[in-house]
């Protein structure tokens, strides 16, 4: 913490001095200093028990990261995001059993390491000890080339699951501007196979661009509607090839054009998620 506030009056300071403190400086002070908080919190350790995340760092670094993931999603993807709580707790305890869901069966995924609750605008992640790492970046290298495919990262479920409220926060902003959106994007009750695909897909696009998932060297490219529907499949179509479906689209658009894009245009259909083209060929704003 001394290296903290060192490097906060440090620049305060330089400017004060050099007689600069004009209205362009104070702009971007602010700015400079959240950059170097932020390289400060994220060089910090934590704990580990058995090689992975104890509870109590799962703890911590979610309450001392949340600033930075927030900071470097914005960063990254060139947006202005709102803030949003993050809080910690073992969510299965909640976890409801819905294997006789026949749309959304359960499967292992983000589901179960965090949840975004629209009511109350904060974000839960699960504080049971069964991450591989507390980030991608700070995992061994040789235990990378060990793991197929990953997304258990507290870092990279955090990013996920920050997904889904920026894009709640994007739903309002089009709504208040008495922009069209489809219900499928923000009534629960109306969600369908085809807005979850989206919206996970957007989630894992984004942990993916910033570096913190794992991706399968062998892409799951479904082909008929049985794999679609078949729960076995589920983790592989809703996370994996949902972020492959809208990657191009969100690369060419930008995430925040593209979510605009996505939202105010119907879901796409069984066949359509098959077809891609078909769905992206439809789309306008």
């Amino acid at each position: 913490m001394k290296t903290l506030y060192t490097i906060i009056f440090s620049i305060f300071f330089s400017f004060a001095n050099a007689q600069i403190f004009t209205d362009t400086t104070q702009k971007y002070i602010p700015l400079i200093i959240d950059s170097s908080i932020n390289n400060v919190i994220k060089n910090k350790s934590y704990p580990y028990k058995d090689s992975k995340p104890t509870t109590k760092g799962i703890d911590d670094y979610v309450s001392e990261q949340s600033v930075t993931v927030i900071f470097d999603f914005d960063y990254f993807f060139k947006v202005e995001s709102d803030d949003v709580d993050f809080v910690t707790d073992n969510i299965n305890k909640y976890k409801e059993n819905n294997e006789n869901d026949t749309q959304f069966p359960t499967i292992e995924s983000n589901i179960e390491l965090g949840n975004y609750d629209l009511v109350g605008n904060y974000i839960t992640i699960t504080n049971e000890e069964k991450y591989l790492d507390y980030s991608l970046k700070t995992i061994n290298k040789k235990k990378i080339s060990d793991i197929a495919q990953s997304n258990k990262f507290v870092r990279s479920v955090m990013i996920h699951e920050y997904v889904h409220a920026y894009m709640k926060q994007i739903i309002l902003e089009l709504r208040m501007n008495n922009i069209k959106i489809e219900k499928e994007y923000y009534a629960q009750f109306y969600e369908s196979i085809g807005s979850t695909f989206i919206e996970e897909g957007i989630s894992e696009y984004c942990s993916s661009e910033m570096g913190e998932l794992i991706n399968s060297k062998i892409e799951f490219i479904p082909k008929t509607e049985r794999e679609i529907l078949d729960k076995i499949n589920r983790y592989d179509i809703f996370y994996k090839y949902s972020s492959i479906y809208v990657r191009d689209f969100l690369r060419k658009n930008g995430l925040k054009k593209g979510i605009q894009i996505l939202v105010t245009n119907k879901p796409p259909t069984i066949e359509e998620i098959i077809t891609p083209y078909k769905f992206f060929f439809r789309l306008n704003f």
